[in-house]
């Protein structure tokens, strides 16, 4: 029997993820202004309802409604070229846009202090709350990691940076792989499109995309792929799903591979949550 192992990654613009980046850039910022800053934070994200939830002590007051929008500018970016180049005119000026701006929010916040009882713990050095943490490195990939985690990570940075008006902000990719005869079996994206096309429209793109992401790590590349296999994805983000922070554990570490802890690493500061081993 094959031993197959299938790994998932999120692009940057799935609500999920936009939690995760929220939660993060207030870490950042916090830090950036007041390096004994404990933050502890969590966002949930439906439709145009963002909330920001948690535990911070700094002296210093993070502009939530100015960093929410930092994030939704970073994933309207298209990023690296990563050596894309258009494949006919009609792919030119890439429409990699979310369908929302931290103008159109409700931004609810909800943050208090750190409860002085974690404190106690936290103030004594290191992490003094109780969690797991996995980290490992292996020889699969000079990334470190799991062949098909980054296989699905590096198509998804891919396609962010493809030049294709037909494509959007929100999605999904997953690689199997057999780590018996060393192939990828099947390799699927589901992709936000605009409306007024189909996907036999944008098939042609992502399937090369994936195999040249296959190729990249010298991988075969006569898979079965799976472009958007339910069909229609014109609704996308928190207008299609509820964006929790963490809730993309697996994505945040090694795609299923290995064990996680449960606990969610974004928005967190090094005394809550020591990820050096994670993300090392």
């Amino acid at each position: 029997m094959s031993r197959i192992i299938t790994c998932e990654q999120v692009s940057d613009g799935h609500p999920d993820k936009i939690c995760d980046q929220i939660a993060d850039a207030i870490v950042t910022d916090c830090f950036r202004n007041d390096r004994n800053s404990r933050v502890a934070i969590e966002c949930l994200f439906k439709n145009r309802n963002l909330i920001i939830a948690g535990e911070l002590t700094s002296t210093h007051e993070p502009d939530y409604k100015t960093l929410v929008q930092s994030v939704l500018d970073r994933i309207n970016n298209n990023g690296d070229s990563l050596d894309n180049k258009p494949t006919a005119a009609t792919d030119a000026g890439m429409d990699y846009k979310l369908d929302i701006t931290a103008d159109d929010l409700f931004i609810t916040t909800l943050v208090d202090r750190q409860s002085s009882d974690i404190a106690l713990g936290v103030d004594k050095g290191g992490a003094g709350d109780q969690g797991l943490m996995y980290g490992y490195a292996c020889n699969e990939t000079p990334e470190l990691l799991p062949i098909p985690f980054v296989v699905a990570t590096r198509f998804l940075k891919l396609l962010k940076s493809y030049p294709c008006r037909m494509l959007k902000a929100d999605a999904k990719a997953q690689v199997s792989f057999d780590y018996d005869s060393g192939r990828i079996t099947t390799f699927l994206c589901s992709v936000q499109h605009v409306p007024g096309v189909e996907v036999s429209d944008f098939r042609g793109i992502i399937e090369k995309l994936m195999e040249r992401t296959a190729s990249y790590y010298g991988l075969n590349t006569d898979f079965a792929k799976l472009v958007n296999p339910t069909g229609r994805f014109v609704v996308g983000s928190s207008f299609a799903d509820c964006g929790v922070t963490g809730r993309k554990l697996a994505c945040d570490s090694y795609g299923g591979v290995g064990h996680n802890g449960g606990g969610a690493m974004c928005g967190k500061d090094p005394s809550k949550v020591d990820r050096s081993g994670a993300y090392a």
